[in-house]
């Protein structure tokens, strides 16, 4: 990995001004995310190859996996399992081709499937629906691709709120995640809330698809 690390001064100390987020760090999204290139400054202006970087707080992961690729021994610790999660999948070396080749396995067992929940019809044309705004329980845009940059906007027929409407939380047959969330009012978790009434019946259906089809990729990187 390359990367610039632009330098200011203030009052004559050094002042490393963070980069955006790209590459691995830009795939996910965390709370509290350091700046790869500032951590990596610190790791190479304070250890030497083969040394080890302790944090005990790892979090997204940046501090193991800047240690790591700067050919330190990198040792993470947290309490939230996400954590581990990411940090492990950050680290581990995947052969690109062997990681295409199981997303194409992937997209030509669910594609077409998933595309089907959001089949948009109208003036003879068929389309993906991207986005769907409701306004309570009423839809009211649709947004789908053009094949161009700009989304094509349409309003909603009635068929497609049939077809919104179609999708049922029981009927469901492969596994999505019941868990109950731990109650957070700063975040929006309310008391007894499930995992899975974090989308609608659509999204979850289509997301059980997609996890089914993932779990069935023998090689488990």
């Amino acid at each position: 990995m390359q990367t610039t690390l632009f330098e200011t001064s203030l009052n004559g100390v050094k002042v490393h001004r963070a980069e955006p987020y790209k590459g691995l760090y830009n795939l996910h999204k965390y709370w509290g995310k350091k700046p790869f290139n500032v951590v990596r400054s610190l790791i190479s202006a304070h250890t030497k190859p083969g040394n080890i970087v302790l944090d005990p707080f790892c979090g997204s992961g940046v501090t193991v996996a800047e240690a790591v690729f700067s050919g330190r021994k990198g040792v993470g610790i947290d309490i939230n399992p996400a954590s581990i999660f990411i940090c492990n999948n950050l680290i581990t070396p995947i052969d690109p081709n062997t990681l295409y080749d199981g997303f194409t396995e992937i997209k030509s067992k669910v594609k077409e499937k998933i595309n089907s929940f959001y089949a948009v019809q109208q003036n003879g044309n068929q389309y993906i629906g991207k986005n769907f705004l409701w306004e309570g329980e009423e839809l009211k845009e649709i947004r789908c691709a053009s094949g161009g940059r700009k989304n094509l906007v349409l309003s909603p027929l009635q068929g497609d709120v049939k077809l919104a409407n179609s999708f049922k939380y029981e009927q469901i047959i492969n596994f999505y995640p019941s868990n109950t969330l731990f109650h957070n009012s700063r975040i929006n978790a309310q008391k007894g809330q499930k995992i899975s009434e974090l989308f609608t019946p659509r999204n979850l259906m289509a997301l059980s698809v997609l996890y089914e089809a993932i779990e069935e990729i023998t090689d488990e990187h």
